[in-house]
Formats: C-alpha cells, structure tokens, sequence
C-alpha cells in the first residue's frame, strides 16, 4: 500500500550523490537517458490514465536504479509500481516530480 508517509519519504532525496561502479561508467550516459524517457511514459500514462503502463515503468524503476547504484530511482520507482497498482494518479504525480528531482540533481562518483 503506498502511504503518504512513503511518498513524503521519497520526497526526501537527502543522497544526492550515487555510487556506482567504475566499470559501468561507460553505461550510465544510456541509463540517464532512459531514465528521462521514463519520465515522459510516466507524464504520457498520467495523461491517458494508463496505470498498467505505469505500474511496468515503475517496476523497470525498481530493478535498474539498484543495479546502477542509484537507490532512490528503485525506492520511488517500487511506490510508483504500488500506486499504479491501486490507481492513484496523485501518489504517481508526486513520486514523478521527485524522480525528476533526484535525476536533475544527482552526483554521480565512481567507485
């Protein structure tokens, strides 16, 4: 269930900075990219109330922040999956606003 407290905690994207791996360096200009694209299926699901097509990006979300080493992108993305689930295009509008955040100011260092 998606609560307001899990969404005002994704609000908070204290760690701006991810750590990721060296040899993923030459990777991450494409997950960047991807991860704007996102963004734009998730506006475009908002718009035509296409929550099944939300719930696969946020469960895309999900999976390939971990991966990379960039966190906040699977836990905003695991409560995307969860309030596409249940149809609550608020919780998705926020969480989307804060993804777009994280994404615009994050650090990247490699390890």
């Amino acid at each position: 269930m998606v609560t307001d407290a899990a969404v005002k905690d994704a609000a908070v994207v204290d760690l701006m900075v991810a750590e990721v791996e060296q040899d993923l360096e030459p990777l991450i200009p494409l997950f960047m990219q991807t991860r704007q694209e996102n963004l734009a299926g998730l506006e475009a699901g908002l718009l035509a109330s296409d929550f099944k097509a939300m719930e696969m990006i946020g469960h895309n979300l999900k999976g390939a922040g971990g991966a990379y080493g960039f966190l906040p992108v699977s836990e905003i993305g695991d409560l995307i999956e969860q309030a596409a689930r249940i149809n609550d295009s608020t919780a998705i509008r926020t969480l989307t606003g804060r993804l777009r955040v994280y994404l615009g100011n994050v650090q990247i260092r490699y390890v």
